[in-house]
């Protein structure tokens, strides 16, 4: 059986007007469904993004308090 997708919540989103032929070139040269597919793949990528750059600041973090620790 196939995997049930979470609900979705409708979002508005307003695209400045020169920006919608670049868009729309995008969505036709890599083949999205449409201008809200490219979004959610855009928002789920910040999202994944963002979650890694904290993954490494948290890294960064452990790695100078380790350097910063006394010496023996």
């Amino acid at each position: 059986m196939p995997k049930k997708l979470p609900p979705k919540v409708p979002v508005k989103l307003l695209i400045p007007k020169n920006l919608i032929p670049e868009i729309d070139e995008i969505v036709t040269e890599e083949s999205y469904d449409g201008r809200g597919d490219l979004a959610l793949t855009l928002i789920r990528w910040y999202i994944y993004e963002r979650k890694r750059l904290k993954g490494i600041d948290k890294e960064l973090t452990i790695v100078k308090n380790r350097d910063n620790g006394p010496k023996i």
